[in-house]
């Protein structure tokens, strides 16, 4: 049992200390996950510290919390949330964490929160408990106004591409398996370094030609050519374009042949973990995946002849769909990137 300071935690916490215990994470694993030192988490997650950064939370909820474990039933008072956790979270205080927690984590959880947890005896022989929790003003975008006009009575899951589109255009998201995933606009550096890769694709595709094209946000792709996922990646290439999979024009039909994710912190999870699955389900032959933040590149092979490289931003790197003869010279990013002070 976890040493902590007091049992009268945020229901967000004590829902990642529970599933800490599930899993068996050791704080130095879930620190190397998140991304945050070994003496924060153990603080945080042991009830030492009272007022955890927004950042901190959002570190650990995307790690500990995946999108399949805790979300809110229904978002439409801006000013309360109303929701249930399911069976798979338990401890002292069960309950919604004021806030729809996605695989990613990210640009929403803002603080802990004060509430009261009510719970009938029905939901718990159930296994189900609900939470009446008062949000404060600075937490509010945990459920963004926006996500208001999406349709009453579906919850994350139950989503559909017609349900993504309806959402306003100032306020980009992409779909997967039904979740609607709200999508921060990217920092500059993560705009210079997609920016660049895909200059570096095209020059390849002037010089040597082909039936390869390549793409860069925001370009949607409808992956599995259902209408439960829609994805936005950050460059991608498609090979042997034809009317089926440009869909006159709307969107991408289908899987690229290679996809390229540059990390960011409100996308770490999303893209690490997510989207891997995601793409190599979908049938991606190739995918990137750029983490500015420690300057290396993961590339996965993915198919029958699955295959993982890692390289630094002082390489090289080769495309594998172009059997390698096309490279992207990441010490050319890096140059671009001081020269921009980024």
């Amino acid at each position: 049992m976890d040493n902590q300071k007091s049992s009268n935690q945020s229901p967000l916490i004590e829902a990642m200390r529970e599933k800490k215990r599930e899993f068996g994470f050791s704080y130095g694993e879930i620190a190397k996950r998140a991304g945050l030192p070994l003496g924060t988490v153990q603080k945080v997650l042991g009830g030492f510290t009272k007022n955890p950064r927004r950042e901190t939370l959002a570190a650990l909820a995307g790690f500990l919390l995946p999108e399949q474990t805790l979300f809110i039933e229904q978002v439409r008072n801006p000013g309360t949330v109303s929701g249930s956790v399911k069976d798979t979270v338990s401890g002292p205080v069960k309950g919604t964490a004021a806030g729809s927690v996605k695989g990613t984590g990210s640009d929403s959880v803002k603080n802990t929160v004060s509430d009261s947890v009510k719970s009938s005896p029905e939901n718990q022989q159930q296994g189900h408990y609900t939470a009446s929790v008062e949000v404060p003003a600075y937490l509010r975008d945990v459920a963004p106004a926006y996500m208001t006009s999406l349709p009453k009575g579906k919850k994350q899951g139950e989503y559909t591409i017609e349900d993504r589109n309806a959402l306003p255009e100032d306020h980009p998201s992409e779909l997967i398996d039904g979740v609607i995933y709200h999508m921060a606009s990217p920092a500059l550096r993560h705009q210079s370094i997609s920016g660049s890769i895909y200059r570096q694709l095209w020059d390849y595709v002037d010089a040597h030609g082909g039936n390869c094209v390549p793409f860069i946000a925001p370009t949607d792709v409808r992956l599995d050519r259902d209408e439960r996922t829609m994805v936005v990646p950050d460059v991608f290439v498609i090979c042997q374009p034809d009317d089926d999979r440009m869909d006159n024009g709307k969107y991408i039909n289908g899987a690229p042949d290679l996809i390229i994710e540059v990390l960011s912190p409100s996308t770490r999870r999303k893209d690490m973990f997510t989207k891997l699955y995601k793409y190599e389900e979908a049938g991606v032959r190739e995918y990137w995946i750029v983490d500015p933040k420690k300057e290396k590149v993961i590339v996965y092979t993915l198919g029958e002849e699955s295959d993982v490289s890692l390289y630094g931003f002082d390489s090289e790197i080769p495309v594998g769909i172009y059997e390698g003869e096309c490279r992207i010279d990441f010490q050319r990013i890096v140059r671009d990137l001081k020269l921009l002070h980024l």
